[in-house]
This record gives structure tokens, sequence and C-alpha cells, in this order.
């Protein structure tokens, strides 16, 4: 079964709450680290760092695709949040196939502290090369170490003591907070680090050493073009297993290569060429005949011959940038961000390269995988595979893709269904169809079932937009409808448990502003703060059909976006103005709450567009954005015996698709709820002032979300640049091969 990867390229990393999230969705094939075009589907979920959902979207995708935006509520509380992005089918495997990414929304309310208090609390963590502390061998040990903010301390001059307190080795940490050291032949005793902690150092213990096992040693970078394999055991556990048959199995996705041997000596080195590695991630296991995994060891190997991006041109003018920039001989895909050189926003952590490239074969995300790939060379290889070592195993385990294949229990969706069963008798089905349309395109014909069951699949459905459903004979004649409908796969949950370890301290914590004005963020225009609001005079809404049919006597409502906004449909705003209003079986009833004749009914009489309706299942699901003004005359003043319940007069708007009377349509409506987001252009905040700190800290000057090269791998954009003197600009994208990009460059403006 295929696997996608997705990963969202959002113009910011840092948002206010008076902002909206843009990004551009890059979705892979995992085996061929390709765009998938298949998917259609893909949902983006907005939580905060306790997995409370704040919004779920679905969003279209075509040709690997995804655009769109996610509006901030205004009352979010700053902190951190995370964009989990994922598909229906991801929920098929065991692995969690879904990409978590973070971002910091910061509520404009709020001012921000930098926490400079951290007490030096450090976490250290242990990891054994090939799985183990082991007894009698020589072991190579990693360790992390991290401050509270859970980012690593580099240190210096750690020592390694035994039990007798004599200092057998001592080594340093990088700026990432990872060290390795070797103990040689260990004995069963407990060796300990200390580690200097300003005036007080810390002392840290080492699990005691396991008696028997295998370890397996990997160095990919010592020598040119080979890989050194080292298998190392003690004599108790070489006995039990002298001339027995194993393997070296190296792994990614699908694809593997092997090398056989036997095991005839406790200490075994094997040199494979470097040319057996995959590019990127390899999972390197020691197996036994029985296919058992004994050790696990996790590198990389880097593509050095992977192509470069540059920026070609560059033409300043008054107001924008013109560039040019190349992949030379490849056809690529880019998104691109523009904002101010001393930006908030960080795309060191998530980015295209770590997120489909890296972080995707880990269940950890602990790590700042960019660090590593940003200028490589051989230092940063030795780093990487430095962190590399405390990364025990991958997140496929070997038992499991051997004897646990995943099941095709959960679909691959493809646009939206729409079921449904009609409820009336439909003669010579045969020669009838139901047919789907809406005012957006959608066409669709579908044979009624014997049950009068229906089902319309792949409908690319726009939310809050309106399905139309009509009985059409062979002759084109439409027949009256009584319809029950759904939408199934609108809301679909994605079943992996979302996990967020807190760091121990806060490096930045907020706080309510006390004073009048905040000038920590960047203000927008239209947007003023008010000390004293007065209202003086109220605005009346004029009501266009007041005069019309005893409306004068019924209260008037014009619908605007606040009233549409407030109300789900029709149906709801008549229930929440003095009517019972129920459903039942596709049915809809209207009723008053007081009945004003003792044999009466207690319902009113409902017209739209003036045309009295006998059957309210036409009101089911009208959306309110539809209706321009409704009249409700709860006592029926001036409509005679007929009104005793009351009237409530309907009209839509001149624009809306309505074109006939009510009593001649034959045509029965579905709102679309958690249908796919409508796309919109980007539109970028209207700031006040294009200068200062605040909007040089989180302003944003432009997001491209749609770059395509020529034949040749050039391509070109313009960009405002609002008077910088130097701003910064993050393309990410992919080639035709597969290749993934993720650059940062700083371009000098004056």
């Amino acid at each position: 079964m295929d696997r996608e990867n997705i990963h969202l390229h959002c113009n910011k990393t840092t948002y206010l709450t008076n902002e909206t999230i843009w990004f551009k969705g890059y979705i892979i094939e995992k085996k061929e680290s390709k765009l998938n075009f298949q998917t259609t589907n893909v949902f983006v979920r907005l939580v905060d760092n306790q997995n409370t959902e704040i919004s779920n979207q679905l969003f279209y995708t075509a040709n690997g695709i995804v655009e769109g935006k996610i509006k901030i509520n205004e009352n979010l509380p700053s902190g951190d949040y995370f964009l989990q992005t994922y598909t229906n089918y991801m929920n098929n495997f065991f692995e969690n196939e879904a990409t978590n990414q973070k971002i910091k929304i910061i509520n404009v309310q709020d001012k921000s502290i930098v926490n400079t208090n951290s007490k030096n609390q450090l976490s250290v963590n242990f990891a054994f090369e090939g799985g183990s502390l082991l007894y009698q061998t020589n072991n190579n040990i990693g360790v992390s170490i991290k401050n509270c903010f859970g980012r690593g301390q580099k240190l210096s001059n750690i020592e390694v003591k035994n039990s007798k307190n004599v200092v057998v080795n001592s080594f340093s940490t990088n700026q990432e907070g990872f060290g390795k050291f070797e103990l040689k032949n260990i004995e069963n005793e407990t060796y300990r680090l200390i580690i200097p902690n300003n005036e007080e150092a810390l002392t840290k213990e080492l699990p005691r050493p396991v008696i028997e096992g295998i370890n397996l040693h990997i160095n990919n970078y010592a020598i040119e073009g080979k890989v050194v394999v080292k298998i190392n055991t003690n004599e108790t556990t070489f006995n039990k297993n002298k001339n027995k048959n194993y393997s070296i199995l190296i792994q990614k996705n699908d694809y593997a290569n092997y090398v056989d041997f036997i095991l005839d000596q406790p200490f075994k080195e094997l040199f494979i060429e470097k040319n057996s590695l995959f590019e990127g991630i390899n999972i390197i296991r020691l197996l036994d005949s029985e296919l058992n995994s004994i050790s696990e060891r996790v590198i990389y190997n880097v593509n050095e011959n992977s192509t470069k991006l540059n920026l070609t041109s560059t033409v300043k003018t008054k107001e924008s940038l013109n560039i040019k920039a190349s992949i030379p001989n490849k056809i690529g895909n880019f998104s691109i961000t523009v904002l101010p050189k001393n930006t908030k926003s960080n795309y060191n952590y998530n980015n295209i390269q770590t997120n489909l490239g890296f972080k995707n074969y880990f269940d950890s995300e602990d790590f700042d995988a960019a660090y590593y790939f940003t200028n490589f060379n051989k230092r940063k290889a030795f780093e990487l595979d430095l962190m590399l070592l405390h990364v025990k195993e991958s997140k496929y385990n070997w038992s499991r893709i051997l004897n646990d294949a995943p099941k095709p229990t959960h679909p691959f969706d493809m646009g939206i269904t729409v079921t449904g069963k009609i409820n009336q008798n439909v003669p010579n089905k045969q020669n009838t169809k139901l047919r789907l349309f809406s005012i957006n395109g959608i066409e669709e014909s579908t044979e009624i079932k014997g049950d009068n069951s229906f089902e319309f699949q792949n409908i690319m459905a726009v939310d809050s937009s309106t399905l139309y459903f009509s009985l059409i004979k062979k002759d084109d004649k439409l027949e009256s409808l009584s319809i029950y409908s759904k939408l199934e796969n609108t809301n679909r949950k994605f079943l992996k448990a979302f996990n967020y370890q807190k760091p121990i301290c806060e490096e930045i914590t907020f706080t309510k502003n006390l004073y009048d004005s905040n000038f920590e963020f960047p203000k927008l225009e239209g947007v003023y703060e008010l000390k004293d609001v007065d209202v003086i005079q109220a605005k009346k809404v004029k009501l266009e059909r007041r005069g019309e049919y005893g409306n004068s006597m019924a209260k008037g409502y014009k619908i605007d976006d606040t009233e549409a906004g407030t109300f789900r449909d029709v149906l709801s705003f008549i229930a929440s103005h003095g009517y019972d209003v129920s459903q039942q079986a596709g049915q809809v009833t209207i009723r008053a709450r007081y009945a004003t004749s003792l044999m009466g009914s207690r319902t009113p009489i409902v017209f739209l567009d003036n045309v009295q309706l006998q059957d309210f299942t036409f009101l089911l699901n009208m959306n309110l954005n539809d209706i321009d003004e409704i009249y409700i005359n709860k006592r029926g003043y001036g409509m005679g015996s007929d009104g005793a319940n009351g009237s409530i007069r309907i009209y839509t708007k001149k624009t809306t698709a309505f074109k006939e009377k009510p009593n001649q349509i034959k045509s029965k409506p579905i709102v679309v709820k958690n249908g796919f987001q409508p796309y919109t252009d980007y539109e970028n905040p209207k700031y006040l002032i294009h200068s200062g700190e605040a909007f040089e800290n989180y302003g944003t000057i432009d997001w491209i979300p749609n770059i395509y090269t020529n034949e040749k791998g050039e391509f070109e954009f313009s960009t405002p640049h609002f008077g910088q003197k130097e701003v910064t600009i993050n393309i990410q994208g992919i080639d035709n091969n597969g290749q993934l990009y993720n650059e940062n460059f700083v371009i000098e403006v004056k």
C-alpha cells in the first residue's frame, strides 16, 4: 500500500491573532518521493499544545499540491500551536504518517516576556550504538544534554569515570547538545559522567552493562566511498552463536540491499560500497538466519550530486524587487515567502527538506534537522550521524514490516460522497435518474437503486455552497421530489494520538498588556484603539418590501452577513424567532408556540417570493446567504383566517439561483457543511507603516504560492520591499525528479 506524506509551506511561522495563515502543501508518494497526483482530500487541523482542536478544514488537492488559508481567531491565547495535516487513507497504517508543524500565535493584546531565569536545569540522555551497553566489548555511547528550554547545551571537559573514580575518557558536546565517547572492553561496573554546570557539577550514572548481545557500529563518513560496518560481541555471546549465519540489511521504504556473513570471530569488520546505500535515510539492521532483528542503526546518505537553487539576478526598483532564479535542467514547482530580515519567523525547524526527507521516518521530532542540512559539509555529516545515534530505531518496526501488513479499511477519499434516499414511489426506475447540480458547475446524474437509495461519488462540493437534486425522466421532464440526503466523508478524524513534549521552561511567556497602546506589534489600516466609544445614532436599515402584502404589520429583517453568520440556515432563523421547527424523515414542520384557535393546527402560512409554500421541505438546508429579507407576522394581521397562526414571508436575493416559483420547482437543495474550502487569492495585510521594530519582527512582505520553472529550470518573480534595507526570501519546492529545495536568501535593498 502506497503511503503519502504532506508538508505545508506557510507564509510565516509566527502569527498574530489579527492575521491569516496562508499555506501551500506538497503531497508526496513516499516510496518514490515524488508528488502524489492521486490525492484530492486533505485535512488541515489547527490544535494547541494540549491537542485541543481549534479548527479542522477540508482542502482540495490537485497534482500533489494543496493551497489554502486559516483565519486566526482573535481570541486565541498566545502560545505554541500545531498544524496537523493528514488524509483519511493515513488511518490505515500503524505508523503515524501525518505531519505536525509547530507555529507560534501571539495575541495582539499581550506582551511577550523573555525568560532569562532557566536555573540551568539540564536533562541528560544516553544512546548506545547498536542498542545496548555490552559487557567486555568496545562500546560507543552517545550523549544528549539539553537545558530546560529543550535546547542543546554546548559543553566541554565532560569526564567519564569508572566505579574506582578513575577518569577513563572525556568528551564535549556540540551546539545541538550531542556528544559521543568510547568505552573499551568495559567491566560489569557502574560508570558515570561528571558534567560541568556552572559552579556545581552534575553527575549522571550509566546503566550497568548487559552480559549478552551483539552490537552494530556504522561509520559512513571516515573512508571515501565506503561504509564501515563493525559487529561487536563478547566471548559469552560468541560461543553461543559461533559460525551462525547473519545478514546486514540496508533498507529504505521497499528497497533493500543485503550482505550475508558468518560470525566466525567476536569482532568482525565489513566494508560495503557506498553505492549500496539509498539517498537519504537508510536503516541498517543486523539479522539472524530467522530474520530476527538483533541490532539496528539509522544513517543518512547525502546526495552529493543534488542540484543547487541559485538566484541569477536581482533588479531593484523604487517599490519592488524583480528576481530571477534557476535549477538548471530541472522542472520545478515552488512557493516563496518574503519577510523582513529580522523576522521572528524561523524556517529552520519545519521545512520541506526536513519534513519530507527526514522527519517522516521517525516518531520523535526532538531535533532541529535543519541545522545539519544548512551549509552541509563533512563536519555537519559527522554531527548529523551523532544525532542519528540517538534514534534507536525508525518508526517502521521490523517485526511489523514482516508480520503485520496494513489493511485498506479506510478508503482513499477522492472528492465528497453524497448519499440518501427518495421518500416517494418512483415508478419506472429504469427510465428515471436522479440529477445533482449546483450553480458552480456540478452536473451529475445517477441510477436509483431498488430501495430508492442513491449515491454520488467524487463530488467537488465547496463548503457552504448549495447542491440541488431533481428527478428527471428519459424525456428530460422534471418530476416532483421528496428526498433525504447527506454528505458522507467531509469530517474524517485522524485516529493517531498527537503527542507534544512541552519543555520544562518556557523561553517566552505572555501577559496582558496594561497600556492603552501596544507598540510591540505592527498596526493594520482601519484598526483604531479607542479609549471611549459613544454611539450617537444607530444606522437604520431600509427594508425594500415593507409596503408589500401587509408587511407593514410584520417584523422585518434585512439579512446581512452578521445574520447569515449567526444562523445556519433559514429554518434556524425561523426557529430562533418564535416558532418550533422539527424535521423527521426528510419532512419539515413549522408550528407556532401557542395556539390561537381551539381547532387550529398552529402552522403558519409561509411564502417564498410571494408564492405560498405547501411543503416546507423546500426550506430544508436553504442558506441564509441566498436570502435578502424575512418578514414575520406572528399574529397574522391582514392575512384573514388563513393567517391565524401567523405568516412568514421570505424574499431571496435578486442574484439567487431560484428562478422559478417554488410550487413549480422540482429540485430539492442541500447546503454543504464541512466541504472543500473555497480557493481565495492571497491578500497582504494592510499595515499603517512598514518600518520600525514591530514590523521587522512580525510583519509580512509577500507570499507567492505558485511558481513554476520553464523547460530550462528558470523562473522569476516580483515582490514589493516596502522600503526595507534587507529582506529574507524563503523558497521551498520540489522538482520533477523528487529533489526537495529549501533555500533562504537575504537580499540587500538599499
